[in-house]
């Protein structure tokens, strides 16, 4: 995984663990908005069998369908395929299942 690829969002705190050869990444931000309280943000990282553009836009399009509020993305170019998903909160178990149901390899990276 590419660690600076990743977009770098305006953020009061930033944690990131790398572990092993496998990166792990618990990657929490807290956020002021203009108008609100200090918001947890989180992001899980999956590792995906995707191969090219239009699958990934398949994915994004559904995961989006069923989950409005998150932010959605592919880096292709690892030899993962990831698959990077930020929100206030996610459920790793239902996006794997909905990416499974679509055909594609989806696990979560620890």
């Amino acid at each position: 995984m590419i660690i600076n690829k990743m977009p770098k969002p305006i953020l009061d705190l930033e944690y990131l663990i790398i572990l092993s050869r496998e990166i792990k990444i618990i990657h929490f931000h807290y956020s002021k908005t203009d108008n609100g309280p200090i918001k947890k943000i989180m992001i899980e990282i999956f590792k995906t069998n995707v191969q090219n553009q239009i699958d990934t836009n398949i994915i994004i399009k559904n995961v989006l369908e069923y989950f409005p509020d998150h932010k959605v993305n592919f880096d292709l170019e690892d030899c993962d395929k990831i698959l990077r998903i930020e929100a206030n909160e996610i459920e790793p178990g239902k996006i794997i299942e909905l990416v499974n149901t679509l055909s594609f390899d989806c696990i979560k990276l620890d």
